[in-house]
């Protein structure tokens, strides 16, 4: 009868161990929309046409690097603005070009051939805190 008994408590600590051990244990991975966000990433730019060149940056020139697929997603790192165009910056020295605009700054002329999103600030967040 002990021999059941101890039996039975024994068995219930070790489901209640194992049952608990996983749900502890911390995210290593932060998915966004069925995509890993990375450190440093601000956003993701889904190309709109076919055609688009990707851009890089050589000799303080833009020259083009690739044309897309429509439908394809990059991630954004950056954003930078120069006198005449507003660019996305898509890590390794590639760019996407967003907007152009008058040097007053009144106005910019946006292209229609990518879609920019941002994640939420909890992610934004999670990711820092994992890479801390």
């Amino acid at each position: 009868m002990k021999f059941k008994l101890h039996l039975a408590a024994l068995l219930s600590v070790v489901t209640l161990t194992l049952s608990t051990g996983n749900a502890e244990a911390a995210p290593t991975k932060v998915w966004w929309d069925g995509t890993e966000l990375k450190k440093g990433q601000i956003g993701r730019v889904t190309m709109l046409k076919t055609g688009f060149s990707i851009f890089k940056l050589e000799d303080g020139k833009m020259v083009p690097a690739r044309y897309v697929k429509k439908g394809e997603v990059f991630r954004v790192y950056g954003i930078y603005r120069d006198d005449v165009t507003t660019n996305y910056a898509l890590g390794a020295n590639l760019f996407a070009y967003r907007s152009s605009h008058r040097l007053d700054g009144s106005n910019e002329y946006f292209q229609r051939n990518l879609f920019y999103e941002t994640p939420s600030k909890a992610k934004l967040e999670l990711v820092k805190q994992l890479n801390n």
